[in-house]
């Protein structure tokens, strides 16, 4: 028999040589038997019923939630029956476990859980073995409202929300350390509602028990949960943002009505993908689906945003009459990026500091380069209790290199911007 044998860590193929079938089955049995030794199971518990797979695993293992989505995806992951048939489309991070299901992990480089007061480093590549285990110092987050049941805390920019593979520090794992996010049955205390960017800052959700958690998830899937955000970009001076000033394809604006304290602003309803170099215009020039290869994600994303008027603090540049003006945002969708590729692609204002889309501005002056800070946030979120359905209202202040571009962005100011509109 002719077997190829390939040298390890190279691609260079070797002479064939000519191996009996007892060579092979032992080969072939010695392979399984290192297998067998790696294969992690974990049985579903009646309380982990309806939990995501990614989830699960997340709250088994210390690796970063990157990791564990690759390694599903490749199939890393089996569920099972308890008769131990694989369950069909199962190899999803969405997909919902049930009670007696099996959980088999066949990838080595999953650290397990073991102490609760230790993270690990993210671990592509490193054999569980040589995982490295450190302590890390706690760092308390300003908390804007917490109860049995909600926790929100003022997010801080550049920390990301979970780990991943250049990330070693998140706001998840601090904050599991200190509300000990796994109980005695192996169930998560913690529940992540939504995301803010890595550099966006303000207002982070997070549930403390799992029917808490399952509330809101159908009051996020529902838009009930209102967000606010305030944002600066570098827009003509004197001149608040216009609909009618920016005629680009795509953008499909309809008036949102006024109140009593607020100003009359516009609907912006734009397509956006998700593809490897990034998110991206979802439509063409021609007003039809870009039809890019590289496309794994395409949403039709609604935000409302209301211009504030330009303050002439010593930043407006005579030159190219252009001054950093506040918008306030109000994103009905959820997509990622939505907000600041709604300023690039469609605005051509970039959200200052935004150096992922800072090219895509249409004015181009030493303005955009003089706060390396991303000029983007979380300043309000208002929701309906699970328990006594009242509404709560949660503000985080401003910062000052946001608010000195705005006369009044204060809770009372920004509440009005909140009310429902039709």
């Amino acid at each position: 028999m002719n077997v190829a044998i390939r040298l390890p860590f190279t691609n260079l193929r070797t002479r064939s040589y000519r191996l009996s079938w007892n060579v092979v089955v032992s080969i072939r049995l010695a392979k399984l038997s290192n297998l067998s030794e790696k294969i992690t199971t974990f049985k579903v518990k009646d309380a982990e019923t309806g939990k995501r797979l990614d989830n699960f695993l997340l709250s088994k293992f210390k690796n970063p939630a990157s990791f564990v989505n690759k390694c599903i995806r490749k199939k890393h992951v089996k569920v099972c029956c308890p008769d131990g048939k694989r369950v069909p489309l199962s190899n999803r991070n969405n997909f919902r476990l049930e009670s007696n299901m099996l959980v088999r992990v066949f990838n080595p480089d999953f650290v397990l859980k073991e102490n609760k007061n230790e993270t690990a480093q993210p671990t592509y590549g490193v054999p569980k073995s040589q995982a490295i285990i450190t302590t890390k110092k706690k760092v308390k987050f300003p908390i804007l409202y917490e109860d049995s049941d909600v926790l929100i805390i003022d997010k801080p920019a550049e920390i990301a929300v979970h780990r991943g593979s250049k990330t070693t520090a998140s706001v998840f794992d601090e904050l599991s350390m200190q509300y000990n996010s796994v109980d005695a049955h192996g169930e998560t205390k913690l529940h992540v509602l939504h995301r803010l960017d890595k550099s966006t800052s303000g207002c982070l959700m997070f549930a403390k028990n799992r029917k808490a958690a399952q509330y809101f998830s159908e009051e996020f899937r529902n838009r009930s949960v209102k967000k606010l955000y305030v944002g600066t970009i570098l827009a003509p001076s004197n001149h608040p943002i216009d609909p009618k000033l920016f005629e680009i394809d795509g953008l499909d604006l309809e008036n949102a009505p006024a109140t009593h304290n607020r100003r009359a602003g516009s609907l912006a309803i734009c397509d956006l993908m998700t593809t490897k170099y990034g998110v991206r215009p979802g439509k063409s020039a021609h007003n039809a689906p870009n039809k890019n290869s590289n496309c794994k994600y395409f949403k039709k994303t609604q935000t409302f945003f209301f211009p504030l008027e330009v303050v002439n603090n010593g930043v407006r540049n005579p030159k190219t009459d252009t001054a950093k003006q506040n918008v306030i945002f109000q994103p009905i969708t959820g997509a990622k990026h939505q907000i600041r590729a709604l300023c690039a692609f469609y605005f051509r204002a970039p959200i200052l500091g935004d150096k992922k889309y800072m090219r895509f501005s249409k004015v181009h002056n030493e303005m955009q380069f003089d706060d390396t800070r991303l000029h983007l946030h979380a300043c309000m979120l208002s929701f309906l209790h699970p328990k006594t359905q009242k509404d709560v209202t949660v503000f985080s202040k401003i910062p000052n290199y946001i608010s000195r571009y705005s006369n009044a962005l204060s809770k009372a100011d920004l509440k009005p911007y909140l009310e429902d509109i039709n």
